[in-house]
């Protein structure tokens, strides 16, 4: 008989990411999910359906908010911004006038990768709008997160395990620094342990198939085995 499991993707970055098997995932892609899984097995989701459950957070919405921190610094009383320029430049004008008519044509510019890491790195030369953006993002992602956390029956200490490109691949540690002062503040007393998971979270899924034929996923050196293979495989 076939032994078989689906979950999401967060709940196999705990599997991945943590030395026991339980703590929580924060997803920070595209868009954002939280999982957790507590040292007596009980499980909690949260977010991951999209605005109904706040997941203002993810890739995209950090480029939107970015987006439109810009065109606010120009007619709407906004901050001037650091974005502007490169943002320009991606959309290939010089005008502010240009700027509505460049959105309403290359909208999907406004979500891409490009537009992101143009936060980010405004974000790291001090800028106040780009951080503004992170600041609105971390918060979002840390309320997902401590809100698993409470949900769930932790001891004092926690292990956070942090996947997805955003958290990956990020230009600038503004959005993690935030989200850890953020985290403090939500959950006083606990000891958070972070990890930023540099193989997908699909990692995980190797390790719990290997658990669903008896084995402990969690034994060191076969758990070091698995997620040294799968390095190899990226490089």
């Amino acid at each position: 008989m076939k032994k078989y499991a689906c979950d999401n993707d967060s709940f196999l970055g705990i599997v991945a990411g943590t030395s026991k098997g339980f703590g929580i995932c924060s997803i920070n892609g595209t868009g954002t999910v939280a999982g957790g899984i507590d040292p007596h097995g009980s499980r909690r989701q949260t977010g991951g359906i999209g605005p109904l459950t706040s997941d203002d957070a993810g890739g995209g919405y950090i480029a939107q908010l970015g987006a439109r921190l810009v065109y606010d610094s120009f007619f709407r009383c906004g901050e001037p911004t650091l974005m502007a320029a490169p943002v320009f430049a991606m959309l290939g004008i010089t005008d502010p006038e240009d700027l509505m008519q460049a959105y309403s044509e290359q909208s999907g510019k406004l979500y891409s990768t490009e537009m992101t890491r143009i936060v980010f790195k405004a974000a790291d030369r001090g800028d106040g709008p780009a951080i503004e953006a992170l600041a609105a993002a971390a918060l979002q992602l840390a309320k997902t997160s401590a809100g698993c956390v409470r949900s769930l029956e932790f001891g004092a200490e926690v292990e956070v395990v942090l996947a997805g490109s955003v958290w990956v691949k990020a230009d600038s540690p503004a959005l993690f620094e935030l989200y850890k002062k953020y985290m403090a503040e939500l959950l006083p007393g606990k000891i958070l342990q972070y990890n930023i998971l540099r193989v997908p979270p699909a990692t995980g899924a190797v390790l719990w198939a290997i658990a669903l034929t008896g084995a402990d996923p969690f034994c060191e050196p076969l758990r070091q085995k698995v997620i040294g293979a799968v390095e190899e495989r990226l490089k």
